[in-house]
């Protein structure tokens, strides 16, 4: 099982291309999820936390998660992009996760 969080979450009503991103890429029905922030959840329920860049790997750890439960993939937001830059960061990300569930799910992938 997996969630999405973030340090700077967005409006839901500012989601659509990620949402559209989600279903298309990943034939995941996002079309009610609300967008938070990593400091409203039990960071200590997570058994691996993926931050897509820095400040937020920044961030879980000023939350006290240790650092081997955070695993850095430096990812281009493609806030503000259109649904090309999405598709392209959502296809990155998917290869990431082949990556990583081919690993076993290791921290090293």
């Amino acid at each position: 099982m997996f969630e999405s969080a973030g340090i700077k979450p967005q409006l839901a009503s500012d989601a659509q291309n990620a949402i559209f991103t989600l279903k298309h890429t990943f034939d995941i029905d996002a079309s009610r999820h609300i967008p938070r922030d990593i400091r409203s959840l039990k960071m200590a329920d997570y058994d691996l936390i993926i931050a897509l860049d820095k400040r937020a790997a920044n961030a879980a750890a000023s939350l006290g998660v240790a650092s081997l439960k955070v695993k850095l993939w430096t990812v281009r937001d493609p806030w503000g992009g259109d649904l090309a830059e999405y598709d392209r960061t959502g296809l990155e990300i998917k290869k990431k996760l082949v990556q990583l569930k081919a690993s076993g799910g290791s921290h090293e992938a």
